[in-house]
């Protein structure tokens, strides 16, 4: 069995220095296509912390840092007595996934969420890395589809 720790994290200039290589190695696997260089600001996470509106939650492997998960919480503009979190990146480590672990990280994310009286979670799924089936174990249903366009690229 692993040894596996779940934490939710304050998002300050150590913990980000810990974090870098995953969120760069997570950029490779699903946003590199975009052609859009990888320069996360950084002063505008520490400042939405400050805020009380992130949320950063890690996976922990015999004290390793292989997976996170951060979310945006606010009230929602348009039902404005709910508490929402929207999922910013979540990643876990290749080698850990379809073991089981990214289910019940996130499920273990929600309770952390419920706890603090959040009504819903969003999570975005990219076409290519797609985890639907994971969430659909979970409960969670699909309601929303995003498109995207480079603007500055000829199409």
């Amino acid at each position: 069995m692993l040894n596996k720790t779940f934490e939710r994290k304050t998002i300050d200039r150590e913990f980000l220095g810990d974090l870098l290589p995953l969120l760069k190695r997570h950029h490779t696997e699903i946003a590199a296509d975009l052609g859009i260089p990888f320069n996360p600001d950084f002063e505008k996470y520490l400042g939405m912390e400050k805020a009380g509106l992130l949320r950063c939650f890690t996976v922990r492997i015999a004290g390793d840092l292989v997976g996170y998960a951060v979310f945006f919480v606010h009230q929602n503009l348009h039902h404005s007595t709910s508490l929402w979190a929207v999922q910013d990146v979540l990643f876990l480590e290749k080698s850990l996934r379809r073991q089981g672990i990214g289910r019940e990280f996130i499920d273990w994310c929600d309770s952390q969420l419920r706890e603090e009286g959040v009504q819903m979670v969003i999570h975005l799924v990219r076409d290519f890395a797609d985890f639907s089936p994971t969430l659909k174990k979970l409960g969670y249903s699909r309601i929303e589809t995003a498109w995207g366009r480079r603007l500055d690229k000829a199409s």
